[in-house]
């Protein structure tokens, strides 16, 4: 899969609405972050990209699964989201990465500001793809292919999604992209995957 595209109500409100009652809700066990990528021990991979709009920030994140291997209980609550998006994307696949993210509204970030720009680690056809849990501001921004890891300037944005509850993104898990955190709502909250695509 080469596009990009998104699939608005990928699941019934109903479960729309159990999913976000459970990754929202008080006990639902989320881990703090120092930053939204992983660095590596020099501060820098060839995955990660810097301008002059990108900072960083913590978030929370639970992990489901890791390197297809369920790591959590609550991918028996996520597990039944896949196969809508396979209904309506039409592609079969399987599950490498499966984690929640939440991040909250942060006052050092200006309009403009977004988290670091990044492809997700994944085998090579991969696919990458965001659930919204809320509703909420904080857009996913997919990036050209830049030529540097680090410049001066500004990356150019290909396409900009915003969340919506209920609604999926799906594109080439080496596409760089990356997420900006809410300025008006309190919370944004995503489920991401990267899915490996049966041959």
């Amino acid at each position: 899969m080469n596009e990009i595209f998104e699939i608005e109500d990928v699941i019934p409100v109903a479960f729309q609405n159990t999913i976000e009652k459970i990754l929202m809700g008080k006990s639902f066990p989320f881990y703090l972050n120092t930053e939204t990528v992983n660095y590596v021990s020099d501060g820098d991979n060839s995955d990660l990209y810097w301008d002059k709009n990108t900072q960083d920030a913590p978030q929370f994140v639970h992990m489901v699964v890791q390197n297809e291997s369920q790591i959590s209980e609550y991918w028996s609550v996520l597990r039944p989201l896949l196969y809508f998006i396979i209904s309506k994307a039409n592609i079969e696949f399987s599950v490498d990465r499966c984690k929640v993210n939440l991040n909250h509204a942060n006052s050092k970030f200006a309009n403009n500001h977004h988290y670091p720009p990044h492809k997700d680690p994944a085998a090579p056809g991969s696919i990458a793809a965001i659930y919204y849990v809320n509703d909420c501001d904080g857009d996913t921004l997919l990036f050209k292919e830049p030529k540097d890891n680090r410049i001066d300037g500004e990356y150019e944005i290909i396409k900009r999604v915003s969340p919506k509850k209920g609604k999926v993104l799906l594109f080439p898990a080496n596409t760089v992209h990356c997420g900006t955190p809410p300025q008006t709502s309190e919370v944004r909250c995503v489920v991401n995957f990267v899915l490996k695509v049966e041959q």
